[in-house]
């Protein structure tokens, strides 16, 4: 297990989360997040965090990858539009759509995902999901 493995595991972690994003972004706050450059191992570990069976590490991974531009983040993000847990969908969703998060992103999407999002927000059984899935279609109408 890498360092950085342990410090996604953190995440999950009330009391540890504070240092695991540290330790991860080199920051904390949305502020600090927008201009942080991650290293490839941050990077790795936190897109392995998407996969974790707790969803809070699934949450906080997306969280984190939502202030990173790189098209890889939001690829590895897309998967998670079907997680089981309405929060984790919520914030996917807004992970996608969202350039205050991330200002040098182009904010682009691929057809599919922009569809994946029209079907989240006429159809998903959670109100706060459908209502997030539907500004990110409005942020790519744009």
């Amino acid at each position: 297990m890498t360092p950085e493995t342990t410090l996604v595991e953190q995440l999950s972690s009330k009391a540890d989360r504070l240092q695991a994003m540290r330790g991860l972004m080199g920051a904390v706050n949305a502020r600090e997040l927008r201009s942080v450059q991650i290293t490839e191992a941050a990077f790795v570990a936190l897109v392995e965090g998407l996969s974790h069976p707790n969803p809070q590490v699934r949450w906080w991974s997306v969280q984190l990858l939502d202030h990173c531009p790189d098209p890889r983040a939001v690829d590895a993000i897309v998967p998670l539009l079907d997680d089981p847990v309405a929060r984790v969908r919520r914030n996917a969703a807004h992970a996608l759509s969202c350039q205050r998060c991330k200002p040098s992103w182009s904010g682009q999407l691929a057809g599919s995902v922009i569809e994946r999002l029209a079907a989240m927000a006429q159809a998903d059984p959670n109100a706060k999901v459908r209502v997030e899935a539907a500004t990110a279609l409005l942020c790519q109408a744009r």
